[in-house]
């Protein structure tokens, strides 16, 4: 009976699974894959066991910003040399959404974020029209008056936050 090798690897925002019979096959590719999403902080668990004939091999691991980020280091690192504004909404509400892990979030929420990085003009700001803008582009969803990100917006932010 061969053995099927299977390795799950968990961030905090997403995950991957890679299952074949090579063994090595799975070590090169979880190597290709770990280094394609960039730097990741050093501590690293690797958990085996074998199920119902299987071996299973986990690998778990946190890729997130730290939570005591506050907005104007967040904007400075990563949001200060965009020049679009549904682009720069998409951060903010990357930024409130997981990293301060706000719940409900309304536009005057976003609003205070373009208020607090001292965005120029930011009282003039039409920030539905903004949000509404990046909607287009399935990056944001608005329901029930709320504003969230879609996994597309997700996957936008953390490629622009690791530099791809």
């Amino acid at each position: 009976m061969e053995k099927n090798y299977k390795i799950s690897v968990n961030f905090s925002d997403g995950s991957f699974e890679i299952e074949s019979t090579d063994f090595k096959w799975i070590e090169r590719k979880e190597k290709e894959y770990l280094r394609k999403f960039g730097s990741l902080p050093p501590k690293k668990v690797r958990d085996s066991e074998a199920v119902g004939g299987k071996e299973r091999t986990s690998v778990h691991f946190s890729k997130t910003l730290p939570p005591q980020l506050a907005i104007n280091e967040f904007y400075k690192k990563y949001v200060s040399t965009i020049k679009s504004r549904p682009i720069i909404g998409v951060f903010l509400l990357y930024y409130l959404q997981k990293i301060k892990k706000q719940d409900e979030i309304e536009t005057t929420d976003i609003q205070q974020c373009f208020k607090a990085v001292a965005y120029p003009n930011w009282n003039r700001l039409n920030i539905t029209d903004i949000l509404t803008r990046a909607k287009r582009r399935a990056l944001v969803n608005y329901v029930n008056k709320q504003w969230s990100l879609t996994a597309t917006g997700e996957d936008f932010v953390l490629n622009a936050i690791s530099g791809k």
